[in-house]
């Protein structure tokens, strides 16, 4: 059996329809609406723990599930204690959630010890270590600040040229008022530069990339699919792609990456420890291929259509192969 952990992705649902059509059976959590209704863990003295887990009104031995598929989400739904006093005594609110964290870190300790696509308690990579890394394997990246000071970013932008910021980890998502709000990446005009404080919170800052077009990269196992996006042909897309134009989107093509910098990619996935993910990069004029991030669990639906590349596919295909490679013996095999 292979257990999907997922949030509402529509990209789950199209691996789910191959994996019915390849006859592979699946359970999925999804981490909203399908929480864990119960958990049982019993240390019996022998080698292994047994484990069982409720979820959808069915009993799973952890030991049945030969293959896991982390989309998104986490195991981190069990249920709260429905006693009241917990919530009029701080103190024993929080001695409750270590209780439940630690409960939690030895199940997605569990769980992370089953073959898998994805790591349940692991689904970011830190992108300052990530191009660190990727440096240390010589794949190029921007040239890059982190600072506090508005005297640094001066300098850094009097050595480099034309400036970006951008977050150092994730982008925020923002509702107020019923309204959306992301921190896109942004050009530091002379203007912005003038009107930063002179010290503010630790802010990422990187050299404005001449880009001949944008690379959106796939990685599952030792397959690469590529897509290039011609995002500089749109002003409106030409610093952060992700301000869509809906009017006129950006054409996408398939893409072949050149064979030296498929090969770093993947030394890179190694030292990440990653199986899969999505990669962005830049294409200067002059041919440099320059890494921007990782995302272990980025979107790969846009690459799968524009690109005919059926990508759902080929990840149903890759936990078919995980589930049949460690299912048991048909001899060991229980009703």
């Amino acid at each position: 059996m292979v257990l999907i952990i997922s949030s509402e992705t529509l990209t789950t649902c199209d691996v789910m329809d191959w994996l019915v059509s390849k006859g592979v059976s699946f359970l999925r959590v999804n981490e909203r609406d399908r929480p864990l209704s119960d958990i049982r863990i019993r240390f019996s003295g022998e080698v292994d723990c047994e484990v069982d887990i409720v979820a959808e009104g069915k009993t799973i031995p952890l030991s049945s599930i030969n293959a896991v598929f982390v989309r998104h989400g986490f195991l981190d739904m069990l249920p709260r204690s429905p006693d009241e006093a917990l919530r009029a005594w701080p103190d024993l609110e929080r001695n409750d959630l270590e209780q439940r964290n630690a409960l939690l870190d030895f199940i997605h300790y569990l769980f992370q010890r089953r073959p898998s696509l994805g790591h349940i308690g692991h689904q970011d990579t830190n992108k300052l270590l990530t191009l660190n890394i990727a440096q240390e394997l010589g794949i190029q990246v921007p040239r890059t600040l982190i600072t506090t000071k508005k005297s640094d970013v001066i300098v850094f932008r009097a050595e480099v040229g034309p400036i970006i910021c951008k977050a150092i980890q994730n982008v925020a998502h923002l509702l107020l008022n019923g309204v959306g709000y992301l921190n896109y990446t942004e050009e530091v005009s002379q203007r912005g530069l003038a009107d930063l404080p002179e010290r503010f919170a630790p802010s990422k800052f990187q050299e404005k990339l001449n880009k001949a077009f944008e690379v959106r990269t796939f990685i599952l196992g030792q397959r690469i699919f590529s897509m290039a996006i011609l995002s500089q042909n749109d002003p409106q897309t030409s610093i952060d792609f992700r301000k869509y134009n809906l009017k006129k989107q950006n054409r996408s093509v398939p893409y072949q990456l050149p064979a030296p910098v498929e090969a770093k990619l993947l030394q890179l996935m190694k030292r990440l420890g990653q199986k899969t993910a999505s990669l962005d990069l830049v294409v200067t004029p002059s041919g440099r291929y320059v890494l921007l991030e990782v995302n272990p669990v980025g979107q790969f639906g846009m690459v799968s259509n524009a690109c005919n590349y059926h990508l759902e596919e080929h990840v149903a295909d890759f936990l078919f192969a995980m589930d049949a490679a460690n299912a048991p013996p048909e001899n060991q095999r229980t009703a």
